[in-house]
């Protein structure tokens, strides 16, 4: 058994949690959690889709076996391995391909793309004479479909329609329309560089740009690869790949996620994001344009990240005094003095002089006399030696540094106020044992540079790296490094991933939840909301139905939270019920109840969430409908009651017909009941909590602290209310026993 990687498309080990494969110029580090094991190409599978009659048509006897080639029991739809379906009928349809394209909600799926990319496979599609591009996401990878209702009410002048979405094979695919041609970093660079063609790139971007922010959209990954031509004369450009933005209504906004490549703004590398993040993206592409491409060539790509995070880009002196004002504005560090489609509309239109942030800030500092020796060079400043000691070649070398105190020396020998500041703080990360080494030598670099980020080794640290070196990541942050980088208002997404983390680890200890250690190692350092709520889609399927109270509780939840989502994903399968058991038990309530029931159709239903079930449920009780039958109408009044039925029994009621469902006669009168409380209830709502709240010494309501004591907690009651448990639950009488009008309001 191995687990393919979507992104370097090499079959790994099952104990790897992070691909260890070959990606680019250095490792792969695609988490591979969530990935589903799988036989090797050449297994079972292939031999078995050629298990074919003379008709075609597999024989009586062929074994059913499930996309990886696990043997399938009679009655089982899904593998309870690795939670695939049956093998039989895909690779007949795979078989018959040639004849018979594959059709998806209405699109016929034609072509693949000459596309190479790490998160989907790209293939031409056509519907109603439409053609569009299908990309189907690979397993692991999920879209933020809540962002689609923005997507599509964007401008389609300057952005790419998207026409449809949804999911095919348990995969997640979005239709965008199709645009022969090309892309415009596929545009020769030497007729990019002509001042025209930039200066209509600028209007054509610039417009999309200011028409995210009429919606608060932040793209968040502008380069040219994602801007698509539309037309060449006159040109006309949209923005595409929408798989990294985010809504944000706010200036600057944190993020878990780090923009690294060439195009990120500094904010973006150090972890927050903003609008202006996107303006900056624009300033290096038409940076680029301008000059061919020469600032960038030979250019070391982690060696740029930290230039650009802690210095910024240099306009070039030999381009046209008004386009260094633009790039000046554009390319302006601070994202509140950077300028937006306001600055940009105003020089389109031929003003200059506008005011930029970008020359206070480029100053040089002036060069003390004492210096200090790393990687064969002299550095006369904190600033540039931090820089360099944070790369790889230098890194070991910098790290003797700091740990013999050479480091806090000669900022001590330099004399100022600050650098004595430096070296106090220098000689306390170097000195505190309790921290990792490399961690000290990260924490002493961005003590000394305030613009650098958390490093080690030449990288900068993000979620995938992280995720990549996970024994190193918890040792970082089962260290004090955390508190320091929250002291100094440093690194906020890291310390907001430890409190998570911390809050998990109480949770999992007071509700008493055993959780598969490594998984939820792993689940703890994931930052994608999607890609949880796939793995834990792809869990629900095998265990639809969990016995652990607060793990009910989570899994009812419309909108799980991430922490609910980790720890649903981490649980031991022991809190779960496998389908298989929910089945039988559905069998036997429906044998009981004189209702007919299919295993093999119901069980569909494990493809939707309890509280989908549910809430399809109540509809077809709406208006105290009947089925006729005893047992299930009791369940039906319990439910109408409680709120609560287990799963199998849900899944009887529903497979009793929709039209045997009826509404009892003469019921407007209790209709009318029902909804008199409705309207009284709603007006409560809409005069608000606090009113509703009100509580004082003589009033019937109470706060559940005023009935806390020693022996039960007020945490406790809350807990207990919130799992929604049926056994009853004695209260302390400390508390009713110090105040006795507390027991009359009760």
């Amino acid at each position: 058994m191995i687990r393919r990687c979507p992104r370097c498309q090499t079959n790994r080990s099952l104990e790897e949690l992070l691909c260890q494969g070959r990606f680019g110029e250095g490792e792969c580090g695609w988490p591979l959690f969530d990935i589903l094991p799988s036989h090797p190409a050449e297994g079972g599978v292939a031999s078995t889709a050629n298990q074919k009659g003379a008709g075609g048509v597999a024989e009586s006897d062929t074994p059913r076996l499930c996309r990886n080639g696990h043997p399938l029991a009679l009655g089982d739809f899904l593998c309870l391995e690795c939670g695939e379906p049956d093998i039989v009928e895909g690779a007949s349809q795979r078989a018959e391909s040639g004849a018979m394209p594959v059709v998806v909600r209405g699109w016929t799926l034609g072509e693949d793309l000459p596309v190479q990319s790490g998160e989907s496979d790209l293939r031409l599609a056509a519907k109603d004479g439409i053609t569009g591009v299908f990309k189907h996401y690979r397993r692991g990878i999920e879209p933020e479909v809540t962002l689609y209702p923005s997507l599509r009410s964007l401008d389609a002048d300057h952005s790419i329609g998207l026409l449809d979405f949804g999911r095919h094979d348990d995969r997640a695919f979005e239709v965008w329309e199709y645009l022969p041609l090309g892309t415009l970093g596929a545009i020769p660079a030497d007729e990019k560089s002509c001042p025209e063609f930039a200066r209509d790139t600028l209007h054509e971007l610039g417009q999309a740009l200011h028409g995210l922010s009429q919606i608060n959209l932040i793209h968040r990954d502008l380069k040219p690869a994602n801007v698509l031509v539309r037309t060449r004369e006159p040109l006309d450009l949209v923005l595409a790949d929408f798989s990294t933005a985010t809504v944000s209504e706010f200036d600057l906004q944190l993020t878990y996620s780090r923009q690294t490549t060439r195009y990120a703004a500094p904010e973006t590398i150090a972890g927050t994001c903003s609008a202006a993040s996107d303006w900056w993206s624009l300033g290096v592409m038409i940076l680029e344009m301008l000059t061919a491409g020469r600032g960038f060539e030979g250019v070391h790509e982690r060696a740029f990240l930290l230039h650009l995070v802690t210095r910024g880009l240099r306009v070039p002196d030999d381009l046209a005094e008004d386009w260094q004002e633009l790039l000046k504005g554009l390319l302006t560090r601070d994202p509140s003095l950077r300028w937006n489609w306001t600055q940009v509309e105003r020089w389109l239109g031929g003003e200059r002089g506008i005011p930029h942030g970008y020359a206070e800030e480029m100053g040089e500092i002036a060069t003390p006399s004492i210096s200090l020796q790393l990687g064969g060079r002299t550095w006369t400043t904190p600033e540039s030696f931090a820089l360099a000691a944070v790369e790889s070649e230098h890194w070991n070398e910098a790290r003797d540094i700091l740990l013999s105190g050479r480091l806090a020396t000669w900022l001590q020998e330099r004399g100022n106020e600050r650098d004595l500041d430096h070296a106090a703080q220098v000689r306390d990360v170097g000195g505190d044992t309790s921290l990792p080494e490399d961690a000290r030598l990260a924490l002493a670099a961005m003590c000394l540079n305030e613009h650098l980020p958390l490093c080690v080794k030449g990288d900068v640290i993000t979620p995938n790296w992280l995720l990549a070196h996970p024994d190193t990541a918890w040792k970082w942050l089962d260290s004090p490094l955390t508190q320091r980088l929250r002291r100094w208002d440093r690194e906020g997404w890291l310390v907001r991933l430890k409190e998570r983390a911390d809050r998990l680890r109480h949770r999992v200890r007071e509700q008493r939840i055993e959780c598969d250690e490594a998984q939820l190692s792993a689940a703890m350092l994931a930052t994608s909301l999607p890609m949880l709520e796939n793995r834990w889609d792809q869990r629900r399927r095998l265990y639809p139905e969990a016995e652990h109270p607060a793990l009910v509780t989570m899994a009812q939840r419309r909108s799980a939270t991430d922490e609910d989502l980790i720890l649903l994903i981490s649980a031991s399968s022991s809190h779960f019920r496998p389908a298989a058991d929910v089945l039988d038990e559905a069998v036997r309530e429906a044998n009981r109840s004189q209702v007919s029931f299919q295993p093999e159709t119901m069980a569909i239903w494990f493809e939707h969430s309890r509280a989908d079930i549910i809430k399809k449920v109540d509809e077809r009780l709406a208006g105290f409908s009947r089925c006729g039958r005893q047992v299930p109408d009791q369940w039906a009044d319990d439910f109408r009651q409680d709120r609560r039925i287990t799963l199998a029994r849900a899944l009887v009621l529903l497979a009793i017909p929709a039209d045997e469902w009826r509404e009892p006669p003469r019921q407007e009168y209790a209709r009318n009941i029902l909804q008199f409380f409705h309207r009284r209830l709603v007006n409560g709502l809409q005069r608000g909590g606090l009113v509703r709240m009100t509580i004082g010494r003589t009033t019937a309501r109470l706060d559940l602290t005023e009935l806390g004591g020693p022996a039960r907690p007020a945490t406790a009651l809350l807990e207990t209310v919130l799992a929604r448990q049926g056994q009853p639950l004695s209260l302390d009488p400390t508390p009713l026993l110090a105040e006795p009008q507390r027991e009359q309001r009760l």
